[in-house]
């Protein structure tokens, strides 16, 4: 079986190397006739030409042509294998067979997609010049077209190239041409350009409410650089005019970058609150009207609790102030310069007709705010002809304000002795100067306004309630609390004799005088109550009225409670240690209130504290109710004495008792004082 696969495989063997030395033999000859075809023939006679070889043997021939097919034979394939092998290589080197025209085209195209292949950098120059980066553009195309076109010829192609290459040097000739005729607006146009970029991230700095205006505001500037941008510098018509547009888009841009930092802070402070003393200098008196009275010169309390007598020498008050004394030996003395100085100011009037009050403010917040003042009667008989009204800025009419029970009312009716709080809602405020006249229409009578706090956020309320009424607020995770400082917040009083008084050098319990800090002076109030008038250093121009006295001389101070409830208080005071003295301290009724009773351990001349919640003191009677209830918000609190004379008190602060249940007897938990 063996034997016949083997005869099989040589037989086939024998016919393929037949045919290939027959295809050999044909192809060799082929180039033979060739090769000598393309010799030139030689026609001149050989006198040199030895004589022809004799031939050989023919047997000799025959025998050699016969070793020669068998050669052939044996050697046809391998023959054939080397010469497609030799021909692949041949195709594959692309080399000696190459046509020279087909290289030169290659080249050509080689040569123009390099100059392509730059086209996106080079448009980049000319970003800002419309019509020359169009023209190049098509440039490009025309010779993209060329080289990617399979019929075009060298020729196509190098021309491509060339006209490529000069409109690529026509567009920096005309780009250098035109910087040159036009050194301004491209000047301009540059830094515009650099200005926005470098500012990027300003309005990231801004996307907090109380930055509205502002991010408007650089929008706007922003956004007529960045249109001018978006135009060509070539597609400006006129130039000169485009370039003092320029110029005006780069310098707002600028400013607005420069004043941006200001204005952040304004709004900033808006959006807490800005306070705005009253000042006696923007007050404009009426047609006809003298309101250049100066106020009493021994008054303290600047506002009181009871009607102010219709006396001559107070029709023309108009403006006052609380004021600071001294006490020498029994007997005051104003003080010009207190260490501590108060700026609780009240306007009593507006006289004469045109007569108005001027708030100025530069405002940077949200075109809407919100104004609050305190608020009060003069006397009881004006209490059906109040009236107050403000214009803004420069609006034509007038805008009332007001008080009652309305629902667009900014507030309760005035009344005589309680103080309350306005808030008015302010639209249409300017970006930047704004100007607010209060005025009262013609044969009304305004309250009494105190200073202006304004604010571009409502929930800035209850920080106001406390700047008004000088309140601080001490809640902390242990405990809840709020202080009231006598000197600064807004109060009435029921007489002209009590006094918020300096007192400097006082030595505190457990101090020797010599330990005392005569630059740190105390601030008390002194005469709440009591039979007696208080002695001045002089009379003139003093108004020795309201003249109230003992009982019915009060002191009225105002509590902002963070929240309901039972509080303690505790606080300083000076007073006689001859004689215990006592002071009641009362808000809304007279089951709501708590008496103190308080003995100096040295006769005025010792600061000394009292707390109602220590049960080891017998500041507060024994089994008396030793804490006051308050509502959530502005509590008011009555202080007032008996037939004798009072303590001096101090700053108070009040504490929320944290075991209400126990307010009425003895079990109470001492507060941290």
């Amino acid at each position: 079986m063996k034997k016949n696969k083997l005869t099989k495989v040589i037989s086939l063997l024998g016919v393929s190397s037949l045919l290939s030395l027959s295809i050999s033999s044909c192809t060799s000859i082929d180039q033979v006739v060739t090769k000598r075809s393309t010799q030139p023939t030689n026609t001149q006679p050989n006198v040199n030409k030895q004589p022809s070889k004799p031939v050989e043997n023919s047997n000799n021939n025959a025998n050699d042509n016969s070793n020669n097919d068998n050669n052939s034979n044996n050697n046809n394939s391998n023959l054939n294998e080397n010469n497609i092998i030799s021909n692949n290589n041949d195709d594959n080197n692309n080399g000696g067979n190459t046509n020279p025209e087909t290289l030169a085209l290659q080249n050509a195209k080689t040569s123009l997609k390099t100059l392509i292949d730059a086209q996106s950098d080079e448009l980049k120059t000319y970003a800002d010049y419309a019509k020359i980066k169009q023209e190049l553009t098509d440039a490009y195309t025309s010779a993209s077209d060329v080289n990617n076109k399979e019929d075009s010829t060298v020729e196509d192609v190098k021309t491509a190239e060339t006209t490529l290459q000069n409109a690529i040097d026509k567009a920096k000739s005309d780009k250098s041409e035109f910087d040159s005729a036009n050194q301004p607006l491209v000047t301009a146009y540059n830094e515009l350009k650099t200005t926005l970029q470098s500012n990027t991230n300003v309005l990231e700095r801004l996307s907090q409410d109380q930055y509205i205006n502002i991010r408007n505001k650089v929008s706007e500037v922003f956004n007529i650089g960045a249109d001018i941008t978006t135009k060509s510098l070539d597609s400006l018509s006129d130039f000169n005019l485009a370039a003092e547009n320029i110029t005006k888009a780069n310098t707002d841009i600028t400013e607005v970058v420069t004043k941006l930092s200001e204005w952040m802070g304004n709004a900033d402070k808006f959006n807490d609150f800005k306070k705005k003393v009253l000042s006696k200098d923007q007050l404009t008196a009426g047609t006809g009207a003298n309101n250049n009275q100066e106020q009493p010169t021994n008054w303290s309390f600047a506002a009181f609790s009871v009607d102010l007598p219709n006396s001559n020498n107070l029709q023309n008050l108009s403006f006052s102030q609380r004021k600071v004394w001294m006490n020498n030996m029994g007997t005051t003395s104003l003080v010009s310069s207190p260490v501590s100085s108060t700026d609780v100011s009240w306007i009593y009037k507006f006289a004469g007709d045109g007569a108005k009050y001027t708030l100025r403010f530069d405002y940077y917040g949200p075109s809407t705010g919100y104004l609050y003042f305190p608020y009060k009667l003069v006397k009881n008989s004006d209490a059906n002809n109040i009236a107050l009204q403000y214009k803004l800025n420069d609006a034509t009419e007038q805008t009332s304000i007001i008080f009652g029970n309305e629902e667009n009312a900014s507030g309760p009716a005035p009344t005589v002795d309680n103080i309350n709080v306005a808030k008015v809602t302010i639209p249409n405020l300017n970006f930047g100067s704004n100007t607010i006249e209060f005025s009262v229409p013609t044969t009304k009578i305004a309250p009494m306004i105190g200073n202006m706090y304004l604010t571009s956020n409502a929930g800035s309320e209850s920080k106001i309630h406390d700047q008004i009424f000088g309140n601080a607020n001490n809640t902390n995770d242990t405990q809840t609390s709020v202080s009231v400082n006598l000197l600064k917040g807004y109060g009435l009083t029921a007489g002209w004799s009590t006094y918020i008084g300096e007192f400097p050098g006082l030595t505190r319990t457990g101090e020797t005088p010599a330990d005392s800090n005569a630059d740190e002076p105390n601030y008390l109030v002194g005469y709440i109550a009591g039979p007696a008038a208080r002695r001045i250093s002089t009379n003139t121009g003093a108004v020795t009225t309201p003249s109230a006295s003992t009982t019915r001389r009060t002191l009225t101070i105002y509590v902002n409670a963070p929240m309901a409830g039972d509080y303690y208080f505790n606080g300083t005071y000076i007073s006689t240690d001859r004689e215990t003295r006592s002071l009641k301290f009362e808000s809304k009724e007279t089951t709501n209130s708590v008496t103190i009773n308080v003995r100096a351990t040295q006769n005025f001349t010792s600061l000394e504290k009292f707390n109602t919640g220590d049960m080891s003191s017998n500041v507060v009677t024994n089994g008396m109710k030793r804490t006051i209830h308050f509502d959530k918000g502005i509590n008011k609190i009555v202080v007032s004495g008996g037939s004798k004379d009072t303590p001096f008190i101090g700053n108070l602060t009040f504490t929320l008792n944290s075991t209400p249940a126990s307010n009425a007897g003895g079990m109470e938990t001492n507060p941290s004082a």
